[in-house]
């Protein structure tokens, strides 16, 4: 079984255990009284000049072990980032592959000023309103993970709620899936990594920059190493990058935003 199969199972199952807790009614009512400040994330990331960077916060994960060189605290990981010139933080919410909690969130969003994006499997609406409760700006959606109908509802319910989306492509087939909804999606994500063989390629991105619309906000995720990573996605077009592994395994994350920025 691959580890994208075993991580849809395993949120199943979460998901089940939560509802049981806290019904998606009472959730719906809790969110209809929150008052968590809404930043614009798609302003973030699109913004003045030059390449926006959404720095991820992560404790482990599946293809690469244990992250956290020097130990996981995640509000001294965000302020480090927002110093560093971050335009948003995400932040990894699942527990059993990723070693997030839904908690790092909120305490994330209440010590910075910048967007923070809910990183997880995005399978079910319920997850969507309580990404809401927690204090999200923003959500990943990831569109190999759902059907055609999923994904135009759950594009609805999150702009109904206030809430922005990064929607997640991975193939040719997936951005088509994505641009054919009405009206697509205005952010749109690369991921780098393949989900069944966790292998990563940036040139994925590359390769794929040309197809979207000119208004689409462009995302690569995952893979970005250096200065030179950001560069060829510079010339591709790319607004944004997802940075999590590179940052997550230094000692020095000021320093590496400041790098792959090109600012020393």
């Amino acid at each position: 079984m691959s580890t994208l199969k075993k991580i849809v199972e395993s949120k199943v199952k979460e998901i089940e255990r939560t509802k049981e807790i806290l019904p998606l009614k009472d959730l719906k009512k809790l969110v209809d009284v929150l008052n968590y400040e809404h930043r614009n994330f798609a302003h973030a990331l699109s913004n003045g000049d030059g390449i926006k960077i959404i720095a991820e916060i992560k404790k482990f994960s599946p293809s690469s072990g244990n992250l956290s060189v020097d130990g996981f605290e995640p509000v001294e990981i965000a302020k480090q980032y927002e110093k560093a010139g971050a335009s948003a933080i995400s932040v990894l919410t699942d527990f059993e592959f990723f070693g997030g909690k839904k908690q790092h969130l909120s305490q994330v969003k209440n010590s910075v000023k910048i967007p923070v994006l809910r990183k997880d499997f995005i399978i079910d609406e319920y997850q969507i309103y309580e990404a809401k409760y927690i204090g999200a700006d923003a959500i990943l959606l990831i569109v190999r993970l759902i059907d055609d109908v999923q994904l135009e509802d759950y594009l609805s319910i999150a702009g109904e709620i206030g809430l922005e989306v990064l929607v997640e492509v991975f193939d040719r087939h997936d951005i088509a899936r994505a641009l054919k909804v009405s009206p697509y999606p205005k952010i749109i994500g690369v991921n780098n990594r393949d989900l069944e063989t966790l292998e990563v390629d940036i040139s994925r991105s590359i390769e794929f920059s040309s197809l979207f619309p000119p208004d689409v906000i462009k995302v690569s995720e995952s893979g970005i190493k250096d200065k030179n990573d950001v560069l060829k996605l510079i010339d591709a077009g790319f607004n944004a990058i997802l940075v999590g592994e590179s940052l997550m395994r230094s000692n020095d994350k000021v320093g590496k935003i400041f790098e792959l920025l090109g600012k020393n």
